[in-house]
């Protein structure tokens, strides 16, 4: 960069020089940024990069079943009918 180039970048305000950039360059800056800086957005503090896309709308229900299944072996239905049976037993000694 030039001398004349520099001293033109240096009364360009901030968002003009933003602007210039490309999304490259963007890029490079943000993974060189201070983690700690409160007035950076939390979600762009972090060089992680995620490739994935979206897989739809966040249903806690559904999480809690996936979960519920993974750590029990148990299928949701399968619990709901443990209870109906333990229910009606319950009932017959009454």
């Amino acid at each position: 960069m030039s001398r004349a180039e520099a001293k033109s970048l240096h009364d360009l305000d901030m968002d003009e020089l933003v602007e210039r950039l490309t999304p490259g360059e963007i890029e490079r800056l943000l993974d060189e940024c201070d983690p700690d800086d409160p007035t950076i957005p939390p979600s762009m503090r972090s060089n992680y990069k995620c490739s994935k896309q979206p897989t739809g709308q966040f249903n806690r229900d559904k999480l809690m079943e996936f979960i519920t299944e993974q750590v029990t072996g148990v299928t949701t239905e399968g619990v709901r009918a443990a209870a109906e049976q333990h229910s009606l037993k319950g009932s017959q000694h009454s």
